[in-house]
């Protein structure tokens, strides 16, 4: 499986999202961060696809040479080297959307883009082949109650069009519940609020917020899943199964990393995979969508599943899973994003011994690299026998200096 199967010969897909709270879609995730989730689908894109990237990912010092002694599955060599270093670190919120816009209208042809999160522009509008109103309304969490079975979605309490609004109107819902940013991603502007405290500090970070917001039921996790699928643009192709990973998460919800023991599914999740496949994405294909996508799915205690997010993009495992059934890398592994300080020869002393291609010690795959001035950002897999391994893996990467709150999670 390839991100080029399930999109027309010519397609220039973009791992992205509008940043800070432009177009009304709320994203807190680092500059440095966003380029890396970019160049994810280098290692998957397959032929007659061509992928967008930052230029810390294609920058001079991450030359071919590391590439292949790293031996980062796919190429860059395909890839269209299209935004420019001007668009760094250093230019946030609005400027930069509208830098990465003004790119975009220059270089792409008419139909040619697929965005994980699209712009709404009139400026850009005729790049996209499919409309981004559609892609904005399906992964916007509000719009879930109009296209999913309520049985498979926890209660919907309330919903509010701003932050002031949820601060004076929300007092009579009785706790615990969970607040959400409606159009957001990664966990971010998720709240789980158990106690009083927990829900005044959400109020303070929601006071100036402007936007949709939902309040639903909380939900004790006994499993956290999330379930992937392939729609095609050819429509006499049938709907995949791509795979199936736990998701790895902070306390609040937000995303860490996923893992994936096998493809095979839990006999607890069949019947709502046999709805999400049959019913679910039949009337979403119907719709004009296509391409990958993921639903995060929970269980709880009484082994009763929800779907409690909705991604019709690319999403943080989607690659782990192509390269899985591809051969490049073999289950189980766990998905982390990392940073590492220093110059090249110091990620080279650090890094090769235990994910060059040429070491015995090798413990992993990174399948996505960019550099910033002294820092490396890398996000990669741990490969491992039981949970000792992982642990034992994820402490020696942490004591060489490497920054990943995932491991630090593992740990």
């Amino acid at each position: 499986m390839f991100l080029s199967d399930y999109f027309p010969t010519g397609t220039c897909y973009f791992y992205g999202y509008p940043a800070g709270e432009d177009e009304s879609f709320f994203n807190k995730v680092p500059v440095a961060i966003e380029e890396l989730v970019a160049a994810r689908a280098n290692c998957c894109a397959g032929s007659g696809l061509d992928v967008i990237n930052f230029a810390a990912t294609n920058s001079p010092i991450v030359d071919q040479d590391l590439l292949d002694i790293l031996s980062i599955p796919g190429t860059y060599n395909n890839s269209i080297k299209l935004l420019p270093q001007e668009i760094g670190l250093d230019v946030h919120g609005k400027s930069r959307n509208e830098a990465i816009m003004k790119v975009l209208a220059n270089n792409l042809a008419p139909g040619s883009l697929v965005m994980a999160q699209p712009f709404i522009d009139d400026n850009i509008k005729n790049l996209y082949q499919i409309p981004a109103e559609l892609i904005s309304w399906l992964n916007d969490k509000d719009s879930m109650t109009q296209f999913l079975n309520h049985k498979f979605m926890p209660k919907r309490y309330a919903k509010f069009q701003s932050g002031e609004e949820f601060i004076n109107e929300s007092s009579d819902i009785k706790l615990p519940y969970v607040v959400k940013i409606s159009s957001s991603s990664s966990g971010d502007g998720v709240y789980i609020c158990h106690k009083i405290g927990q829900l005044e500090s959400t109020r303070n970070k929601l006071k100036d917020f402007v936007g949709t917001i939902i309040v639903e039921q909380y939900i004790p996790i006994i499993k956290n899943y999330a379930l992937h699928f392939g729609i095609s643009w050819d429509e006499s192709r049938d709907i995949d199964f791509i795979g199936i990973n736990e998701q790895l998460t902070t306390d609040q919800g937000d995303f860490l990393g996923g893992i994936i023991n096998s493809t095979n599914l839990p006999d607890n999740l069949l019947e709502i995979k046999d709805y999400i496949f049959k019913d679910l994405l039949v009337k979403i294909r119907k719709m004009g969508w296509y391409g990958v996508g993921g639903l995060d799915v929970i269980l709880d205690e009484h082994n009763n599943a929800y779907i409690i997010d909705c991604n019709f993009r690319m999403t943080g495992m989607t690659a782990y899973h192509f390269l899985i059934s591809q051969n490049k890398i073999e289950a189980p592994i766990v998905s982390f994003m990392a940073e590492l300080k220093g110059s090249k020869e110091v990620f080279k002393e650090k890094i090769l011994p235990y994910f060059s291609k040429y070491t015995d010690n090798k413990i992993g795959q990174i399948i996505a690299l960019s550099h910033h001035e002294d820092s490396w950002y890398f996000n990669g897999s741990l490969s491992y026998k039981n949970r000792e391994v992982l642990k034992m893996n994820s402490k020696i990467l942490l004591d060489l200096g490497v920054e990943s709150g995932t491991l630090l999670k593992l740990v």
